[in-house]
């Protein structure tokens, strides 16, 4: 072992001995040639620059790739150099301008040299991360880009410009400006096509061939050369004569038109640059955005710049204004400072990023604090003006300023406050904290500018103001300068931008100037942020991904922000630059040379120092290389870093303020305005500059030396070259040791398996794309594609799923199914590609041979499989070739079925919320176009306003061209992800095996899992091929996406297509199977379940319609969901922020498990699992059975039976598994057992992957999980097994082996241990090995503990609990008895037995597992406490554990804020404290307390309740048309009592009524899904009415109370006055459901309008039996309860809000919403009650036995039928939360477990059969 250890070592030195000479030689030989090709010799030069470039290029391609260069390879790299070098021309400046047309094509040798240096710094890169060497295209990139930008510099030549315009004006013309005009056009015409053009090439190795982009970058450059001009227009004589009423506005006209110019050319460069590193080619899409952006941005910039100038002119020069100022300073200043404040407050906070400005400062102007801040920052100025501040010391001007500051923040909000409390507002102050944090915040902010501004610098803003002001400098008696700059450290060359005649031509000017400059220090900005980053995060990941392609991309994109703000950061920083002609040591340029100026100042007098400040400025006058380090160390060091820390170390300070001042959830609290002041700090620090006889002598003394050493002064040259070194330094520091990467071109073999030699690598992805629409492949065949909203721009669609996980089988996929011989056999089916049906025994070959094209190459079976896939350059439409050649010399029949999930949505979207945007997709076969067609109804349209805001229609496909007489028929086509898997994974999915839908079934279908899916036979002559051709795309509507597939297949589409019998019709969804029998598939008609006797226990089948889940959790949160297939996903306190392990749960068994429990026979090598999944044995027989907190799941064989008990500690945050293994021979069975979880402690594995903190306890047995970053639950997640340990694992790749592996195969499960040789993939995973030996026809049983808890002291004490056998098992005992115990005062006995079993155990038992301790199901995870949820859900409650209901009541009535409005839901941090919440509109929300509060008081007569007091919530207004704000909340120090709290709920909603005296609807009422209806806040809610009034009734018992009779009465009277309004909505037959804010009457049959027109009282006998036989005749089906009929559709006038989304039928969108529809029971009985009051019995009766027979109706009672439960297809002990009832899903069972229904129907339940 010592010896193999010692060869591998001397191997890896030899190793890194020969990388690091190789990269040595290299660098060397690069530096020369950057060196040789700067000597302006000519071919002299040429020869040995072209040699050393093709050196340096065989050196670096040796070390990184083992390979010599190819002959042309050589040449090219000899070419590159030389053509520089020939190029050189000595005594050129830099920046010169062309003086003859033969100029731009020479070059300094500084260019050359730099270029050299980057072509072959490009070349190290394309080798470092392809393993090729660069494209000759690159190379002729790299040498076109010097001469294209020298072609730019002849826009400074004027009568070489003046000659190119002349050309094509006649002779009279060439006198105006006309020809300069056309000239600079021309120039920068053909630089916007060169480099528009390039980036084609570059990207997609084509031209621009778009009409419209051309168009785009004409117009661009004829826009921005007229920009001289029109800020010379408004700089001119002519505008100066005019009136000032008149030459104000043509001067901010001239000043928008000049900047807007300017601003779009930059941004439409600089973007198709962005672009380009995104891999998007030039496109109108981006272009015209990149340009409107940068248009408007300079427009808006250049307006509210200009205006202020000139405003505060006129103001200045009126002579009542300055009379007023003169007289009171004070005043004046306070009054103007509350006018504008708001005003510049806006402007500070604009940034990237920033909303519009004018509405940002309408809203700012909304606030009223602002007005208060700007009185108190005015007459603070104003005070300081008149009593001449800016004349005394710099220290008594900060303090006076920190004063302004504490007061005009801190103290502004203490007096806010005040006022709040004095006018009954709020009850005390708030936390000192707050306050304190104002006044350090506005303090820091007023003091550093007040010790800015002293009298010289006064003077100088004085003067730079009147600059801007005057509009022609000759009319005021100054002189018209040239505008020169330095660019290149202020030393080498320079550009002059032109005269300056006036304020309007200074500002362009400066901005002009602001890009050139800042493009030069654009890029040490990035590179500071990247070191910033590491260093604040303590982490060298930004470092690392620095040398990676999204590094590189990132750097780019901060360089072209950072150059973008030049345009108008410039004319603020020319304007406020301090300079200060004393030293001191802050003042010094650099954050070195402060550093080193700090310790002087400490070390030497102070006339020593000055003279050493002045000496160190004399050299960097003298030394050039002095200069430019003291330029990197201000600019690179100081300047960027105290600019970036204002974003990046401004976030954590933000962040600990907030934490702070009592937010619990991570968040930011400092004024936004303070935040940017801190990005302009900078300026406010002055810098060093000589003056008087110092700068004389500094300037003389400077010029001599400069002399005298003129011989031993570097050339720019060299400063190029040493760069170089030092760069190439570092890059050794992390090459030196790497090797290539493999090859595009990937082939794999049969071989490969047994060898491991080389497996498929789906890492890193082909990537095709055509600037809008993107298809990503890797080379294992998954993928995906995505496009760029037509309709939203900018907003990105998935248009299939893409994989997360190496694992998930996502992608577009192609299957071969023989039909030739017999249908047996594995063999019979394999896939384009190795995934998904990862068969072996094939040869695989992936391909990219253009930017846009992809070649894949399977063959297997005898039949060779080409796949050409091509984006359209243009088009969203990407092309599938699939070219079948059969290689035998029979015929042969290939079926050919094609597969894609859709997604249809941004990632985040079916990433998070899969069920939830699945079942709005719809999908359309169209037989004419042999086509799917998909759309999701979440897609909204680009209109403003929720109100207006439809579906988009936009709308993906799938397609196929068909060829009969070629042998290629459509025979199937499969749109359902249910039916294609079936209860199988991808890579055998039972679709290939059974029939799919036949083409002629049309129309549309919702499948609520929707995929595409064409099945093509395919005939195939002997030695003969076929070539299939699929079309893939998108369009913005239906026409648009058939009239792409009709070019790309053939065919035609008629005007009226949508007459075709495909957009008329629906279809059924295919019934589902529930049980598989021997032999094939079996038919509906059996139950896959059954109860106990006492109803405790379900026994489920594995094969049911859908997977089944159960639940268990636990009063600490504390929680599992498992699935009859084995599926299990785990969770502590917060159910969707805190997995403890992957959700996957899905409409198929779990395709990608995260929790599993294996064992292998080591005695025959078998894989077995107690569960079906991830195996799918079909040779074992499997059961399970779900009871209270526990599921126990049997697989049973010939040799075992393996039964796993799960079950949910009662009192401990964890789950215990118990593995009992029964040996069922004669023989003793020795099995390997290797549990496994996926460790993802987060909402999703991306969230988390690499965050995850790993531990191993080995006296424990042991492994623990932290995620640090989960602001929503903190601790130690920990895994522990009473198995003797061999081996564990945490990291996943490392556990399921190399790519030949998945979870049906992992290396660590047949091999005993993990596999070290994998790479560490981020994610995470607790897997043991160990070993059990079962004696003959005996037993084992091994356990394991799982769990979350606080720390790790903690979750060992539970693990040493536990471990054992024993107290495992004993603990089972004891959780079912804790649950017979929790549930034993509900016994309601009625002789049915179906219904008795459901409201004594299974309905409190879901209330209690999935909603107010789980708080999920299945369908969605929330996590979260809903307002009114959770307070519905205690209903019943009230009288089996008033106490749950107590504690609930409190715990809500604690997120009301002072006005009286509540969150509606919101999650809590990881303190167990009010975190993230969400504020909404909705108007129902708060009233639930006092509603709870009434119910509970009545049915537990515990007065004390309402004595009990809570803090309210701070919180700010919401803003105007936000229907909800989500955010970090904060606790108030005010606490009231409960009942004050209901009174301010009542007070919110009698404060907000409508036209009609009825409460306003808002973003919603109990139906939130209408959040559009009444988002202006003129719709009006008829339920929320009927609602309030039944509060205001019943309420104001408890107002009698606690305030008399009087108070009562007045409740009573409002109650009264409310009931006139409703009783005028009544219809005759029903009441109206909603007014809109339009005016619009809602009326359709509705459950929840009628049902509490009657609880209310409001309807009365008459109406109410009336209005209860109208909604029953509308709303009662055969076996549901709608909602409301008709459901909302795409052609109703009115749109509701998002229910309207759902399909018809689906959801709140008039299907059967369980808990909305269950209020019809309790108004039954209200007027059972009601007759029953007056002596009608029979008809009491009759409303009873009504009620009755709707709860079952509603309940899963009424749908388990062997004919139903097919279709319904939920579980048959858990209320569901909808039944849909649309065209072809209805009888549907919807989500189950997380719904109000449950606890509403038990509530029901109660009421008609009260114990």
């Amino acid at each position: 072992m010592t010896e193999k250890m010692h060869e591998k070592s001397a191997v890896i030195k030899d190793r890194l001995m020969l990388n690091g000479s190789l990269f040595l030689c290299g660098t060397l030989a690069a530096a020369a040639c950057g060196y040789a090709t700067a000597q302006g010799h000519g071919w002299l030069s040429a020869l040995p620059a072209g040699i050393l470039g093709m050196l340096a290029a065989g050196f670096f391609k040796l070390q990184f790739t083992r390979k010599l260069l190819s002959i042309a390879e050589g040449l090219q790299d000899f070419l590159v150099p030389a053509v520089f070098a020939i190029c050189v021309r000595t005594g050129v400046d830099i920046w010169q301008v062309p003086q003859t047309w033969n100029d731009p094509f020479v070059l300094t040798g500084l260019a050359a040299s730099l270029f050299a240096v980057i072509y072959i710094l490009a070349l190290v890169q394309s080798l470092t991360a392809s393993g090729r060497h660069p494209k000759p295209l690159l190379a002729g990139t790299i040498l076109v880009i010097p001469f294209l930008f020298n072609g730019l510099f002849l826009i400074g030549t004027s009568d070489l410009v003046r000659r190119i315009g002349s050309v094509a004006l006649p002779e009279g013309a060439t006198t105006s400006v006309l020809p300069t005009f056309l000239g600079r056009s021309v120039i920068l015409a053909l630089f916007n096509e060169a480099v528009a053009n390039l980036i084609g090439l570059l990207v997609v190795r084509r031209l621009v061939r778009d009409v419209r982009v051309h168009a785009l970058l004409l117009g661009s450059a004829l826009m921005v050369s007229f920009t001289p001009e029109f800020a010379d227009w408004g700089s001119g004589a002519y505008l100066a004569g005019l009136p000032w009423i008149a030459a104000v506005p043509a001067a901010l006209v001239f000043a928008m038109l000049s900047q807007a110019g300017l601003w779009s050319q930059t941004f439409l460069m600089t973007g198709l640059i962005m672009d380009a590193f995104h891999g998007k080619q030039p496109t109108w899409y981006w272009g015209a955005d990149h340009f409107r952006s940068g248009f408007t941005k300079g427009a808006v910039y250049s307006l509210v710049f200009i205006s202020i100038i000139q405003c505060l002119a006129a103001l200045m020069r009126t002579e009542v204004v300055v009379a007023l100022a003169a007289a009171h300073p004070v005043f004046f200043s306070a009054l103007a400072g509350a006018l504008i404040f708001p005003f510049l407050k806006t402007i500070i906070e604009t940034f990237d990023g920033s909303g519009r400005f004018f509405q940002r400062a309408g809203q700012n102007y909304m606030q009223g604090i602002g007005f208060l801040r700007g009185a108190v920052l005015g007459a603070f100025c104003g005070n300081a003006l008149a009593s001449g501040l800016p004349e005394v010391d710099s220290f008594q001007r900060f303090w006076f300023g920190f004063l302004a500051g504490a007061i005009g923040y801190g103290g502004a909000d203490f007096l806010r406050n005040i006022f709040e409390v004095l006018t009954g507002k709020r009850q005390r102050l708030q936390s000192w904290r707050i306050y304190a944090l104002g006044i350090v915040l506005g303090g820091i902010a007023g003091g550093g500018l007040a010790w800015y501004i002293d009298t010289l610098q006064l003077r100088v803003l004085t003067s730079k103001f009147f600059k801007y002001a005057a509009l022609y400098y000759p009319a005021v008696g100054k002189s018209v300068p040239d505008y020169i700059i330095y660019p290149l450290f202020s030393k080498w060359g320079a550009l002059n931008l032109g005269h300056t005649p006036g304020g309007v031509r200074l500002f362009y000017n400066e901005a002009l100037s602001g890009v050139i400059n800042w493009s030069l220090a654009a890029p040490l900005f990035s590179i500071n942020l990247v070191f910033l980053n590491a260093l604040l995060q303590r982490s060298s990941a930004p470092l690392k991904e620095l040398f990676t392609r999204k590094g590189v991309v990132a750097l780019v994109e901060q360089a072209v922000r950072v150059l973008r703000w030049g345009l108008w950061m410039a004319p603020v920083i020319y304007s406020f630059l301090r300079m200060s002609p004393d030293p001191t040591w802050y003042n010094q340029d650099g954050a070195i040379r402060t550093l080193v100026a700090t310790i002087k100042s400490w070390t030497l007098d102070p006339e020593s120092f000055r003279a050493w400040s002045l000496n160190v400025f004399l050299n960097l006058l003298v030394y050039d290389w002095f200069r430019i380090l003291i330029w990197v160390d201000h600019m690179g060091l100081r300047v960027a870093t105290l600019v970036n820390l204002s974003f990046v170390g401004a976030d954590i300070l933000d962040e600990k303020a907030a934490r702070a001042i009592g937010f619990s959830a991570r968040t930011r609290c400092m004024p936004l305005g303070l935040r940017r002041f801190a990005t302009w700090a900078p300026l406010l620090i002055p810098f060093y500059l000589p003056r008087g006889t110092e700068w004389n002598y500094v300037w003389q003394t400077s010029a001599e030396r400069a002399a005298q050493l003129a011989d031993t002064f570097w050339p720019p040259v060299y400063y190029v070259v040493g760069g170089f070194l030092v760069v190439a330094g570092i890059l050794g520091l992390f090459f030196v040791i790497r090797r290539s990467r493999f090859p595009q071109t990937v082939c794999l073999s049969a071989a490969d398996e047994a060898n491991h030699k080389e497996t498929p690598d789906g890492r890193k992805p082909f990537v095709l794309s055509n600037g809008t629409y993107t298809t990503e492949v890797t080379s294992d065949g998954r993928g995906y594609s995505r496009v760029f909203s037509a309709v939203r721009k900018g907003f990105e669609i998935d248009i299939t799923r893409r994989p997360d996980d190496p694992l998930q089988m996502r992608g577009k996929f192609f299957y071969l199914r023989d039909r030739s011989g017999p249908m047996d056999g594995a063999d019979k089916c394999w896939s384009v590609g190795f995934n998904p049906a990862r068969r072996w025994d094939g040869e695989y070959r992936t391909t990219q041979t253009d930017p846009l094209s992809l070649e894949m190459v399977t063959a297997l079976g005898g039949i060779r499989a080409e796949v050409k896939l091509r984006l359209e350059e243009t088009e969203p439409v990407e092309l599938w070739q699939v070219r079948l050649s059969n290689l035998e010399k029979r015929p042969r029949i290939i079926e050919l079925i094609s597969y894609q999930e859709f997604g249809l949505n941004n990632t985040d979207a079916y990433r998070r919320h899969p069920f939830f945007n699945h079942l709005h997709i719809g999908t359309r076969f169209v037989r004419p176009m042999n086509a799917l067609l998909a759309r999701n109804r979440l897609l909204k349209g680009a209109q403003k306003g929720t109100a207006r805001r439809r579906g988009s229609g936009e709308t993906a496909f799938h397609a196929v061209k068909e060829n009969p007489m070629q042998g290629i028929t459509l025979i199937g086509y499969e749109d359902s992800r249910d039916q294609f898997i079936g209860r199988e994974t991808l890579s055998s999915p039972a679709g290939l095996q059974g029939d799919m839908r036949n083409p002629a079934d049309e129309g549309l279908c919702y499948t609520f899992d929707p995929i595409a899916s064409l099945r093509l036979r395919v005939e195939l002559p002997p030695l003969g091929s076929a070539i299939v051709t699929f079309v893939d795309g998108y369009g913005a509507d239906d026409r648009q996406a058939l009239d792409l597939i009709a070019k790309h297949t053939g065919r035609r589409v008629p005007s009226d297509f949508s007459q075709w019998p495909a957009f008329s019709r629906t279809r059924s969804l295919k019934q589902a199977v529930t049980k598989e029998k021997e032999g094939g598939v079996g038919l509906p008609g059996s139950l896959p379940y059954r109860f106990s006797s006492d109803g405790g226990e379900l026994y489920v089948e594995r094969d049911t319609p859908r997977p089944w889940s159960h639940l268990m959790a636990n009063p600490l949160g504390y929680g599992a969901v498992v699935t009859n297939q084995g599926g299990v996903y785990s969770f502590m306190k917060n159910s969707q922020q805190n997995g403890l392990t992957p959700f996957d749960a899905e409409s198929v068994p779990s395709q990608l498990p995260g929790q599993v429990l294996y064992l292998l026979n080591l005695t025959t090598g078998e894989m077995d699992t107690p569960t079906f999944i991830p195996l799918r044995r079909k040779d074992r027989s499997f059961d399970v059975r779900w009871g209270l907190g526990y599921a126990v799941f049997r697989n049973r064989s010939a040799a075992a039976e393996l039964e796993l008990s799960q079950f949910v500690l009662p009192d401990q945050p964890a789950e215990i598994r118990l593995l009992t293994i029964r040996n069922l021979t004669g023989e003793s069975l020795h099995y390997r057992v290797v549990p496994y979880w996926q460790i993802m402690l987060g909402e999703t594995p991306v969230d988390t992957c690499g965050k995850i903190v790993a531990d191993h306890d080995r006296k424990l047995a042991a492994l623990f999980f932290s995620n640090p970053h989960n602001d929503f639950r903190r601790g130690w997640a920990f895994a522990a097994t009473n198995l003797p340990v061999e081996a564990v694992e945490t990291v996943r790749s490392r556990f399921l082996g190399g790519a030949c592996r998945d979870l049906a195969n992992p290396f660590m499960l047949q091999n005993g241990a993990s596999d070290s040789c994998q790479p560490d993939d981020g994610l995470r995973c607790a897997a043991f090995v160990g070993e059990v030996e079962v004696p003959p026809a005996g037993e084992a049983t091994v356990n394991l503990v799982f769990g979350q808890a606080q720390n790790r002291e903690q979750a060992a004490e539970i693990i040493r609990k536990f471990q054992d056998v024993s107290a495992a098992q004993k603990a089972f005992v004891e959780t079912k008895k804790w649950w017979r115990d929790y549930l034993e005062k509900l016994k309601v006995q009625t002789g049915d037995v179906t219904f008795d079993r459901m409201v004594n155990l299974w309905l409190p038992y879901q209330v209690l597992v999935a909603r107010l301790w789980g708080r999920l199901g299945p369908y969605q995870r929330s996590g979260a406490f809903g307002f009114r949820d959770q307070l519905q859900d205690v209903l019943p409650f009230l009288y089996i554990k008033p106490e749950l209901a107590r504690r609930q009541i409190l715990l809500h009535s604690a997120q009301q804020f002072h006005k009286g409005d509540v969150l509606q839901w919101w999650h809590q941090s990881w303190e167990d404290k009010t975190g993230i919440g969400a504020h909404g509109r909705a108007s129902d929300q708060h009233l639930w307390l006092p509603y709870m509060v009434y119910q509970y008081v009545k049915a537990t007569g515990d007065w004390g309740i309402l004595d009990e007091r809570t803090p309210y919530l701070e919180g700010g207004p919401l803003a105007k048309m936000s229907d909800t704000q989500v955010a970090a909340q904060r606790p108030s120090r005010d606490t009231v009592s409960l009942y004050e709290h209901c009174l301010k709920a009542i007070d919110l909603t009698l404060q907000k009524t409508g036209s009609h005296g009825l409460p306003l609807l808002g973003a919603g009422d109990w139906n939130d899904g209408l959040d559009a209806a009444g988002i202006r806040n003129k719709g009006e809610s008829i339920w929320l009415g009927f609602f309030f009034h039944d509060i205001l009734t019943n309420f104001s018992d408890l107002v009698a109370k606690k305030e008399g009779e009087d108070r009562k009465r007045d409740f009573l009277a409002q109650a009264a006055e409310l009931r006139n309004h409703l009783d005028a909505t009544w219809l005759g037959d029903r009441y109206v459901n909603y007014y809109t804010d339009d005016g619009q009457v809602m009326d359709r049959a509705n459950a929840l309008v009628t049902a509490w027109s009657i609880i209310s009282g409001v309807a009365g006998p008459e109406k109410g039996r009336r209005a209860m036989a109208t909604a029953l005749e509308a709303l009662e089906k055969e076996d549901l309860v709608q909602l409301f009929a008709p459901p909302f559709t795409e052609q109703d006038d009115i749109y509701p809000g998002r229910l309207a989304d759902y399909p018809p039928g689906v959801r709140e969108n008039g299907g059967q919403y369980s808990h909305g529809v269950s209020w019809l029971v309790d108004a039954l009985l209200f007027l059972s009650e009601e007759a029953q009051g007056r002596g009608e019995t029979e008809i009491a009766a009759d409303y009873r036995i009504k009620a009755m027979a709707l709860w079952r109706k509603i309940s899963p009672l009424g749908h388990l039928s062997p004919e139903n439960v097919a279709v319904y297809g939920l579980p048959p002990h858990q209320q569901p939360a909808d039944i849909y009832f649309g065209p072809g899903y209805e009888g549907r069972g919807g989500w189950s477990w997380y719904t109000g229904a449950a606890g509403r129907m038990l509530f029901n339940a109660l009421a008609l059969f009260r114990p």
